[in-house]
């Protein structure tokens, strides 16, 4: 067991998130799922790579990457998150579309949260989060820095 400092610089300086990859049963009903909901642009489109058909795209300026492994079957500990804004009107549309199973809206701590799922069962939240934050680490930092003016 190690017994290094909780302050320890970390052995890897993370920048930022680069991307998530996902296995999809289905390439083509996937990439239709994402573009339809949350505005995927492909940027790449590989249906002939070595490691199976795959597209790289853009949902805002997160990169995604989804390949097709027959078969995938969801992750139930894996969880797809975007801000939004104006929330009750996008839960209202997903529902009125029915499409990606709108779960219901969600309230906590000041955010509004709704989960869909893919074609294939992965979790994919839309939230709107307080503070006029966009990402959770911006929530934190602002929640930290209440925080700390209240002390």
């Amino acid at each position: 067991m190690s017994s290094a400092s909780p302050h320890a610089a970390p052995l890897a300086p993370v920048l930022g998130a680069s991307h998530v990859a996902i296995e999809v049963a289905n390439l083509d009903r996937s990439v239709e799922f994402y573009r339809r909901s949350l505005g995927l642009r492909v940027v790449v489109d590989d249906r002939s790579g070595p490691s199976g058909p795959s597209i790289k795209g853009l949902i805002a300026d997160f990169a995604i990457e989804l390949t097709e492994r027959p078969g995938a079957v969801a992750s139930r500990d894996f969880c797809l998150s975007f801000s939004v804004r104006g929330i009750e009107q996008i839960h209202q549309a997903f529902r009125e579309a029915e499409f990606g199973e709108a779960g219901d809206l969600t309230p906590l701590d000041g955010a509004l949260f709704f989960f869909i799922r893919d074609p294939d069962g992965n979790a994919v939240e839309l939230i709107e989060l307080p503070y006029a934050a966009t990402t959770l680490g911006q929530l934190l930092d602002a929640l930290a820095r209440n925080s700390s003016s209240e002390n």
